[in-house]
């Protein structure tokens, strides 16, 4: 059976992103499952937004995370600046916004961004509000993605709802990430985890638009 959830949509409006506006879009839920990805890393723990649930309806306030993280040295990853600053700055280094991948933690963020304009070899960035020097290189083994698609309020609130799954929360993430190659129908996707100190944890993935695709625990 499906559902009807709303999720936010980012609107920067006329101030930039320290002007914050939330909207929102229906989207329908549905049971479909696709796949999996990577383990957790040590993350420092940051408030990525808070969740008012009741009828169905999902609300995500305090978007933008004016301080960023202690000791960190830029904006946190895990806000609406950080990740407008991610996509500007992987932009300026690359001249595009699209990558195969950006795994994003409240400090950081690793990225896996295309060599070339038609193959699948890939490098590796890290960004710390600054992208440092490329780090590895491979083979892709998805599709592209766009950053300048990715709404940071659907991802953010993805990653509230991982974390609503999980009690007392102590890492936290989300995975961006183009179609599979391998998988008829599969499309881009944000994938956010949340786990804590006995390795319990909860896992929402949805769609560019806010679709959920999938829950754990559902």
């Amino acid at each position: 059976m499906t559902d009807e959830r709303r999720w936010p949509t980012y609107d920067p409006g006329p101030g930039g992103p320290e002007t914050t506006a939330t909207t929102e879009t229906t989207v329908t839920t549905g049971p479909a499952a696709r796949r999996g990805g990577g383990l957790p890393r040590l993350a420092m723990p940051v408030l990525a937004g808070a969740l008012a649930l009741g009828g169905g309806v999902l609300g995500l306030r305090s978007l933008a995370g004016g301080d960023g993280v202690p000791g960190f040295g830029g904006p946190d990853a895990l806000s609406a600046e950080g990740i407008a600053q991610l996509r500007d700055d992987v932009a300026e280094r690359t001249g595009d916004t699209e990558l195969f991948r950006a795994v994003i933690y409240p400090e950081y963020a690793v990225l896996d961004v295309p060599v070339d304009a038609t193959s699948q070899r890939e490098e590796s960035l890290q960004w710390d509000g600054d992208l440092g020097d490329f780090a590895g290189k491979g083979t892709a083994s998805n599709e592209r993605v766009d950053l300048a698609e990715v709404d940071p309020a659907v991802l953010l609130a993805a990653v509230a709802e991982a974390k609503r799954l999980v009690e007392d929360p102590t890492t936290w993430y989300a995975i961006v990430e183009g179609p599979s190659t391998t998988t008829d129908g599969d499309a881009a996707s944000i994938t956010a985890y949340a786990t804590n100190d006995y390795n319990e944890s909860g896992l929402v993935e949805v769609g560019l638009d806010g679709t959920e695709i999938r829950r754990y625990p559902a």
